[in-house]
């Protein structure tokens, strides 16, 4: 209501209904902080905004994405490993999920790390056509990973410039990593 002359702001109305919408999505276990001297507008385009990241997470209604099934790694012998292997980075391609800097892990690390809850997560959410996700299997930047990359990823470029910026930093080796299959993976369109 606005206080001038107390007629109804259908504005608000917008404003109340993106925030209920919300607050069902979200389960009714929502904090937020909205700022009472917003203009309308802005309130209604933010709770908008809410709504569309909520709606996106669960995917749209009616739809279901099955869960990836992983088999046990410890029941799958190592020919039996490999090729459940590339059937899940096809299957996990078809959802919009890729992988990249695997040739330092052989078949049954890479496929203990696809195991993990968090690419099944990933694998269960709905997306957007055109939108997908990329594992870095070194995106961890932790010192173990910068090892391995700069071991077997980094070109002369990038371990002179880091052997410059970070000089106390013992350069590993440059080594060929003892797999090829990034080469062989499926990336996104445009990759």
């Amino acid at each position: 209501m606005t206080e001038a002359n107390n007629k109804f702001d259908w504005s608000e109305l917008e404003v109340l209904s993106q925030k209920q919408r919300a607050e069902e999505l979200s389960g009714g276990e929502m904090t937020a902080w909205e700022n009472q001297q917003a203009p309308p507008e802005i309130l209604e385009q933010y709770w908008r905004n809410v709504v569309r990241y909520e709606e996106d997470q669960q995917g749209p209604k009616g739809v279901s994405v099955p869960a990836v099934q992983f088999p046990d790694p410890e029941s799958l012998s190592e020919e039996e490993l490999g090729q459940v292997l590339w059937e899940k980075i096809e299957e996990l391609a078809e959802r919009g999920i890729y992988f990249g800097q695997t040739d330092h892990l052989s078949d049954r690390e890479l496929y203990e790390y696809m195991c993990r809850s968090d690419v099944r997560e990933t694998a269960a959410r709905t997306r957007l056509p055109g939108e997908f996700f990329h594992y870095d299997i070194l995106g961890g930047y932790s010192q173990e990973d910068i090892e391995l990359y700069l071991r077997y990823y980094a070109d002369e470029d990038e371990r002179e410039f880091w052997d410059e910026d970070w000089p106390r930093d013992k350069m590993p080796p440059k080594e060929d990593p003892p797999y090829d299959r990034d080469s062989k993976l499926p990336s996104p369109a445009g990759w």
